[in-house]
C-alpha cells in the first residue's frame, strides 16, 4: 500500500513541478532566479518523496528523492541543482537517523549523474524518449549507496530495488517528456516575443520593447537620473534617393553597429522607426548623458563604402532628454527629446542638444 500510495504521490509531484516549471520558464525574468525558483521546488519535490518512502526501517529511507535531484541537475543550471540539493540535503538531515549521511550521498550522485547526461545530451548523441530511459538508468545509479546499509536492513531494502529502477524508469520518461514539452513551449514563446519586439534589419530592439526597458529603469534604487537620446540621421532620404535603399539598409546596420559600441553594457538602442535610433541611458545624471550623446555624434561621423566603391558620409543629430526620476514618464521624456532633436536640426544637424538646459553640446573636439 505504502509502495502504491508513493507511486502515485510521485506522479502527482511531477506533474505539478513540470507545469510550474514552464510557468517559470514563461516568466521572462533572470535566467539564475529562474533557476533558484525552479531549485526550490525540485528540492520541494525530493523532500516530499523522503515522507512517503517505499521503505522505513529505523532511521533509513528508501524513496524517489533522487529522480526530482537527477532531473534538477539535467534541467536546471549549476545554481538549480545547489538549490535543490540544499533544500532536500536539509531535509534529510532535519530528519535525522542514521541513514542521513547515505541519504545525502545517494542524491550527490543523482546530481551528478544527471549533469553528466546532460553533458551528452546538449550533443544530441541520444534522441527523445530514450535520453530519458538512460537518464533513468544514470539516477539509478545512485542505489548503489545501498550497499553501505547495515546488514540487519539490507535484505529489506534489495526487496525494493526493483520498485526504485522501475520508478526511476518510469518517471525519468514521464517526468521527462512533461518537462521537455514545457521548455519547448516556453522557448517557442521566448522566440515569438523576442521576434515582435526585434527590428529585422538591424537587430535591434524595435518600439515596442522601449516601455520594458524604460520600466527596468525606473526601477533601479537610487538612480542618478534617466536620459533618452533620440538620434536622427542627417538627410537619410537623399542617401536612400541618391545611393539606392540597399545603401539605406547597410547605412542603418552600420550605424546600429556603431551605437552598440559606443553605449554602455547597461544602456538601450531601440530602432524606433525609419532612421531614428532611441537610446535608453539608465541611472545616469545629466552631464554624462550630454557626454554620451556627445560621444555618438562623433562616431556617426563616418565615411560607408559601398560595394561599387562609391563612399557614402553619414552624419547624426541627436536630441538628450533627461529626468533626474523616472516618475514623469516614458512619453514626456520621450517629448523633450524629441524637442532637443528639434533644436539640433534647426541649429545645423551634426550635433546634440540637451533639453533641459537648451545649451548645444560640442560637436567638434
Amino acid at each position: 500500500m505504502n509502495t502504491a500510495l508513493s507511486l502515485a504521490n510521485g506522479v502527482a509531484l511531477m506533474a505539478c513541478i513540470a507545469l510550474f516549471y514552464g510557468y517559470v520558464q514563461r516568466s521572462g525574468s533572470r535566467r539564475w532566479m529562474r533557476h533558484v525558483v525552479l531549485g526550490l521546488w525540485f528540492g520541494l519535490g525530493a523532500a516530499l518523496s523522503m515522507f512517503q518512502p517505499f521503505l522505513q526501517d529505523g532511521g533509513y529511507l528508501i524513496d524517489g528523492r533522487s529522480l526530482f535531484i537527477g532531473f534538477a541537475a539535467a534541467f536546471l543550471s549549476g545554481i538549480g541543482l545547489s538549490t535543490a540539493l540544499a533544500v532536500a540535503v536539509l531535509t534529510r538531515m532535519m530528519l535525522g537517523g542514521d541513514g542521513a549521511l547515505i541519504g545525502c550521498s545517494s542524491m550527490l550522485i543523482a546530481g551528478g549523474m544527471g549533469m553528466l547526461w546532460s553533458a551528452v545530451r546538449e550533443r544530441n548523441l541520444i534522441p527523445g524518449v530514450v535520453s530519458f530511459t538512460f537518464l533513468g538508468v544514470a539516477i539509478s545509479v545512485a542505489a548503489v549507496t545501498m550497499i553501505f546499509l547495515p546488514m540487519a536492513i539490507r535484505p529489506s531494502a534489495l526487496q525494493t530495488l526493483p520498485t526504485v529502477i522501475l520508478y526511476h524508469l518510469a518517471g525519468s520518461i514521464l517526468f521527462g517528456t512533461l518537462l521537455q514539452r514545457e521548455r519547448d513551449n516556453a522557448r517557442r514563446e521566448r522566440e515569438m516575443v523576442n521576434d515582435a519586439m526585434t527590428d529585422p534589419l538591424t537587430g535591434l530592439l524595435n518600439r515596442r520593447a522601449l516601455p520594458g526597458q524604460f520600466s527596468n529603469a525606473a526601477r533601479i534604487l537610487g538612480s542618478k537620473g534617466t536620459a533618452m537620446l533620440v538620434v536622427d540621421l542627417d538627410h537619410f532620404k537623399a542617401i536612400n534617393d541618391r545611393y539606392g535603399h540597399d545603401a539605406g539598409d547597410l547605412v542603418l546596420r552600420a550605424v546600429a553597429g556603431v551605437l552598440s559600441q559606443t553605449i554602455r553594457s547597461q544602456d538601450t538602442v531601440v530602432r524606433f522607426g525609419g532612421e531614428e535610433f532611441v537610446v535608453l541611458l539608465p541611472d545616469v545624471n545629466e552631464n554624462g548623458a550630454a557626454q554620451a550623446a556627445w560621444r555618438i555624434c562623433q562616431q556617426m561621423r563616418m565615411g560607408l563604402r559601398l560595394d561599387d566603391g562609391q563612399v557614402v558620409q553619414v552624419s547624426a543629430s541627436v536630441g538628450v532628454g533627461f529626468a533626474p526620476v523616472t516618475d514623469q514618464g516614458l512619453d514626456v521624456l520621450l517629448k523633450t527629446a524629441d524637442q532637443a532633436l528639434y533644436d539640433a536640426k534647426k541649429q545645423g544637424r551634426n550635433r546634440s542638444v540637451c533639453f533641459s538646459e537648451q545649451k548645444k553640446i560640442p560637436s567638434e573636439n
